[in-house]
């Protein structure tokens, strides 16, 4: 089985070597992955990448699509940690609201959503291989059980319509965040990521009508 990534800082001298011998295959890994996609993501490259052997990727990840795997596991973990992070601050409904669509529209998280399209546009055969290991259901579960809690607070403060179903504002916010990596990969967004996500906060909080 693939190394698991641990934090760093822990363990001996030789355990944080491995762990950061396994980040470097792993960003390396990234930047490939969305450059040339699945199938033409060549481990010989990886390990050009970092200076290692491919022979040494392979007692790290014993193939291919473990590596991938690995990849899109690492960065499901960030995704929840930093949402997490935002919906514990002691900030108004609308902040945090507005904090996790920036956040989900910065660089680094739409590099992070392209890298989970790639997976579902290649064969179903990969779409069934990453909804066995990463059990995509239990994490949008979860996703959604943070942000329904949140909204749910909004609507008891005062700060969001109680008028409105809990779900429709759940379905409306998580296709917001949905957009984060379609847009760049259609050449649509041409906008800063602050004021694209300033926009979509504009646009769930106020709608569209002029003046209201």
């Amino acid at each position: 089985m693939a190394d698991e990534v641990t934090p760093k800082g822990s363990g001996s001298l030789k355990e944080r070597q491995r762990q950061e011998r396994v980040e470097l295959i792993l960003e390396a890994a990234e930047k490939t992955l969305l450059e040339k996609g699945y199938h033409e993501m060549a481990m010989e490259e990886i390990a050009s990448e970092v200076g290692i052997a491919k022979a040494t990727i392979y007692l790290h990840f014993p193939s291919k699509e473990e590596l991938f795997i690995a990849l899109l596991k690492r960065s499901l973990a960030s995704s929840m940690e930093e949402l997490v992070k935002i919906v514990d601050q002691p900030l108004s409904v609308r902040v945090r609201l507005e904090l996790i669509l920036r956040e989900a529209y910065c660089s680094k998280n739409k590099k992070r959503s392209q890298l989970f399209l790639a997976s579902f546009t290649s064969t179903n055969y990969h779409k069934e291989v990453v909804e066995k290991h990463l059990k995509l259901q239990d994490s949008m579960r979860q996703t959604s059980d943070y942000l329904a809690a949140l909204l749910e607070e909004g609507q008891k403060n005062g700060e969001i319509d109680a008028t409105i179903p809990s779900n429709l504002l759940l379905t409306t916010f998580l296709n917001f965040l949905s957009q984060a990596g379609h847009a760049d990969l259609r050449g649509q967004n041409q906008l800063p990521p602050e004021e694209y996500s300033g926009l979509l906060a504009r646009l769930f909080f106020h709608g569209v009508g002029k003046g209201l």
